[in-house]
């Protein structure tokens, strides 16, 4: 069924392009000012996960690694794709555990995002990872060379306004850590941990 916007009606998509990381798709759009119809193009992507992890010392833990969008390497925090049938904790469990090599005690959801609303259909759920220590070695995919840095917290900040990170979702996610900061500072409780995922029952095969 078309869907009703302000002012909008959206049409039937038609996917033109499928990759391995997302869909692009056409979709007309019909204005009720005018009833022209606008196509437009966007892209269909699975949700995404990105995690500011602090060790049990208070230290933010960032990963450098080279980005094929800009061609450059960046300071950014681990984050991910959810996997089709996880959880997006789950996925920042694994991400975590991937990228750095490190766990999390704790878990606090810092709520989520539109990654890109201009373009992109899915969302970024954003996590604060507390009491994080290193359990085992980086496990990064077959295409990531990835570094891990960890940075005080003036540093992590300084870092933003100098633009060495400028991930605009990482951004993100600090922004939320640093308004859940200043509740807490405030004297509001900080959230209740999130409970852990419960590990998937094994299928029995005969």
């Amino acid at each position: 069924k078309p869907q009703m916007g302000r002012g909008w009606t959206k049409g039937t998509e038609k996917t033109l392009c499928r990759t391995p990381v997302f869909e692009v798709v056409e979709t007309p759009f019909t204005r009720d000012s005018d009833a022209l119809i606008h196509p437009f193009c966007t892209l269909k992507a699975p949700d995404w996960v990105n995690i500011l992890a602090f060790t049990e010392d208070g230290l933010a833990v960032a990963v450098r690694q080279y980005r094929f969008g800009t061609a450059s390497m960046t300071v950014e925090l681990p984050a991910g794709v959810v996997d089709e049938g996880e959880e997006p904790l789950q996925a920042a469990e694994r991400e975590l555990l991937e990228e750095t090599g490190y766990a999390a005690g704790k878990w606090v959801s810092l709520g989520s995002c539109a990654s890109n609303p201009a373009l992109m259909d899915n969302r970024t759920h954003l996590f604060l990872a507390l009491d994080c220590s290193p359990t085992r070695p980086q496990e990064p995919d077959a295409h990531e060379e990835i570094e891990v840095e960890l940075l005080t917290r003036d540093v992590l900040l300084n870092r933003i306004r100098t633009q060495q990170i400028d991930h605009a979702i990482a951004m993100a996610t600090i922004t939320r850590w640093l308004l859940l900061e200043k509740r807490t500072d405030s004297g509001d409780p900080l959230p209740d941990p999130l409970p852990r995922p419960r590990p998937e029952t094994p299928v029995e095969t005969k």
